[in-house]
Parts: C-alpha cells; structure tokens; sequence
C-alpha cells in the first residue's frame, strides 16, 4: 500500500512471479496547509479492487497473505478499530523545528516530520485526542485487521520502529521514551517476530475476494525491509538504492557490528531487518518526486509559451537521452533538489550553482538534475557504511526507467549496478515474508509477541 499507488502480486512458493496487478490509488486529500492525508475508505477500496482481478483458479490457491505499506505515518483508531483519522502520512510537515526538538530532548530519540510517534505527540500536545482513540497503527497493519476480521491491529519490529520510539536492543517499543513523550503507551500495537501470523482470513473478506476462507495472514512488514528482502542476494556487500517517489539508500549489517559503526543522526538511522541484522538507511523525501517535477516544469514551460503538448511518457524519454548526452562534460552546472526539505531539517531548499553560458540547456540540467538526487542520498552516509561493497542493487520504478539515473548512481559510488527484474518489490517482498506460513493452516490465535518470545522457551510460548 505504497505513496502513489496499490500492488499486488503472486509468488508461488519458489518465489517467482506469476501475476502482478496495480493501480493509483488517487487517495491524497487537502484538509490543512502542511498536512499530508489520504483516504483510508480509498486506500482500501483499491486494495480489494486489485485484489478481485487475479485470475479465479490461482486466488483458489493461495496459502497465505503477506501485507506492506507507506512506512512512519499513523491512524487513530475507536474502541471497533474503525478509523477516526485519514491516514497521515509519512510526507506530513506539522510538526514544527521547535516541537521536534524539544521532543527529542526529552526522549532521547530522534524523531522526524511523518513519523508516527511525532504525529502522536503532536495530537496530545494540541489536546485532539479525543476519548474516542483507543488504538493507533499503521495502514498496512490496520489492512492486516480487516483481513482478519477487524481485529485489533498488531505490528512487527519494522514498522514499530518506524514510529521513532522503539528499541534497536529489546525489539519493542522504549516505554521509557514513550512516557516522556506523554504518549499513552495503550495506544501501541503488540510487537510480533518477522512474518508470524497475524490471523487468518475472515470469512467475509475471503468471500468478497475468492481466496480461501482462513488461510494466514501475516504480519505486515515495512516497504523498505520488504523490497530489499524481494532484491538482495548478498546483503552485506551490496548497496540498496531505492527510488520511487521518495529515495531511500540502504545498507545491511550484523547487529553486533553497530557498536562500532556510526551512530546514526539526523541524517541517517538504524531499523530493524530479519535473520538478525539491521540496516542504515538514509532516506530522502526528494527522489524520483525530483525527477518527476523537472518534467513537469518542462511541460509548464511548454504550455506557456503556447507550444504543442506533448506525453509525459516522451518527457521522460527525451530527459534522458539529452542527459545521458551530457554525462560526460565538464560543467559547473549544479541542482541540490530538495524541493520539499529533508525530514531533518524542514527548511532546507533546492539550490542551483555555477550557471554559465553554455551549460543551462535540458541536457546539463537532466545530467545535474540526477546527480543532484544521487548525490544528496550519498552525502547522509557516512564512508564507514559503504566501504567494501561491491555493487549496488537498484529498484523502484523512478530508477528502473530511467537510465540516465543508473549511470549517474555507478560513477557516484564506482560500483556497478545491478536493476532488480522483480516489479513492484516491496509487495514481493510482503509474499516472501509470509512464505513460511504456506503449510499453516491451524485456527489457533496468531503468534506470541516478540518480547515474550524472545525470552521465553518454547514450553512457555506454547503455553502463554
């Protein structure tokens, strides 16, 4: 349940792809100035609209769901888990500067615009939660309880984290944190391990849907672990570099070695990752957004000077053949294009330098334009991070379209890159997830959350 749009796939049990189905969503709507909410009723109706697509003979042999989504943003939630808020999203600015950094000093952490705990924060501190509120979750954890039956939502460690008041060392949420926020910690959903069961699907929605009355539904996972479980083959010696609308830039390392790798800032951060690992991660709200708006400038342009319209599709094409063209010339062209700020630090704005004569036509501004994307991922981690890796896998359709990024990403990290042939990774990656349910298919209540697990033995999770 992405930014833009819904997928959905079917994997079957080696992995590969049988069918894909997607579909913009068009669920944005504008309530404030700085606010950024979507329609959950929208974001729903185009997840059981997509899902009714799939051919009839393979819905009859699906064995389990696996769910991911839009990381960070929030839902408030009633007593029925029915939604009281639009889904805020992790584009949302309205938390200020100064709000934020009083709330970081008094938790300890470092929490940013979108994420799920500011957004909390920010409802108490105006006095808006309402008596009402009896749960919060993400989107794809509240689709996981529709599935199940509108059961009360529960969360795994990758989207936990993205909230911004959980803990790397007890994979639960810092109740300590979470108190100084003066957040009710009642509000949070239980933590459960990577692709354990959440339930099983409801008979309502397996009527609806045509899939099989109470096959598992998984716990959902967050889109940036799902896409990269869907991509890498060697984690610890490759890059993740993810564009869609945002950017995210990725590396995975053991836990133990976080000790002794940079802590992570405002810039960049750990989050969860399965079989034992973490990932740094600097991710950036200007990605293929960058791109997309230097297409829509040129169209702009084109309609004011009364010029003949032409496709977005031949935009896109035509930016980056002129760009590739200019890949090697020696410019002091430059674009720093954060045109919507970084999540740490809000006031931040694009920048273009060293504009001369001979160097401001479409190519050399498609050329600094990708550039300038890649760049300003890159400069979040620190050397540390990237050293000894050997190529980088790429995803995200901003990047598997346009060429002219890929080549700008390997001059940059002077590695080669690698395009991931799975489309649409973060819904592969929800399927792989959940793979290990595919023979599960008890009625028993779903998993033990993960703190109990963790420190219990086997006799005693059965048992609890």
């Amino acid at each position: 349940m992405g930014t833009t749009k819904v997928a959905a796939v079917i994997l079957n049990t080696e992995g590969d792809l049988i069918v894909l189905e997607s579909q913009v969503h068009g669920a944005d709507i504008s309530t404030a100035p700085g606010f950024s909410e979507q329609n959950i009723s929208v974001l729903v109706g185009t997840v059981r609209k997509i899902l009714r697509k799939f051919p009839e003979e393979l819905k009859s042999k699906i064995q389990t769901i696996g769910l991911t989504g839009q990381m960070h943003g929030v839902i408030l939630l009633n007593k029925d888990n029915e939604p009281l808020t639009p889904l805020i999203s992790w584009q949302d600015n309205r938390c200020s500067d100064e709000f934020l950094r009083e709330l970081n000093r008094r938790t300890g952490h470092v929490l940013k615009r979108g994420y799920g705990c500011s957004i909390l924060a920010w409802f108490i501190y105006h006095k808006l939660l309402s008596r009402e509120v009896k749960s919060a979750c993400t989107v794809q954890d509240y689709m996981v309880s529709i599935l199940c039956g509108n059961r009360r939502p529960v969360t795994d460690a990758t989207n936990a984290a993205s909230w911004g008041l959980f803990d790397l060392n007890t994979m639960n949420w810092d109740f300590q944190a979470i108190k100084l926020a003066d957040i009710p910690k009642w509000l949070f959903p239980k933590v459960f391990p990577y692709g354990a069961k959440a339930g099983n699907l409801c008979v309502d929605m397996a009527e609806e849907l045509g899939i099989p009355y109470e096959i598992p539904v998984s716990v959902a996972i967050g889109d940036n672990q799902a896409s990269l479980l869907a991509t890498l083959k060697d984690p610890t010696k490759e890059i993740a570099l993810t564009l869609g609308t945002g950017a995210q830039l990725s590396v995975v390392v053991d836990n133990h070695q976080i000790s002794t790798l940079p802590k992570g800032h405002a810039q960049f951060e750990y989050r969860p990752y399965p079989e034992g690992k973490s990932l740094a991660v600097a991710a950036s709200l200007n990605g293929g957004s960058a791109w997309a708006w230097l297409a829509d400038q040129v169209e702009k342009w084109l309609i004011e000077l009364g010029l003949p319209r032409v496709s977005k599709d031949y935009l896109y094409k035509r930016l980056n053949e002129l760009g590739l063209q200019c890949i090697n010339n020696d410019t002091t062209l430059e674009i720093k294009p954060i045109f919507y700020g970084e999540r740490f630090d809000s006031s931040l704005r694009s920048i273009i330098a060293g504009i001369g004569l001979n160097n401001f036509d479409l190519g050399n501004i498609a050329c600094a334009m990708a550039r300038g994307i890649i760049e300003n991922l890159r400069s979040m981690l620190p050397n540390d991070l990237l050293n000894h890796r050997e190529r980088i896998v790429g995803s995200g359709n901003a990047l598997r379209r346009t060429p002219l990024l890929q080549a700008i990403a390997t001059e940059i990290f002077n590695v080669p890159i690698e395009i991931n042939d799975k489309a649409e990774e973060s819904a592969c990656g929800a399927a792989i997830n959940a793979m290990d349910l595919c023979h599960t298919n008890d009625t028993v209540p779903p998993a033990t959350p993960y703190h109990i697990a963790k420190t219990a033995n086997r006799s005693q999770v059965k048992k609890k």
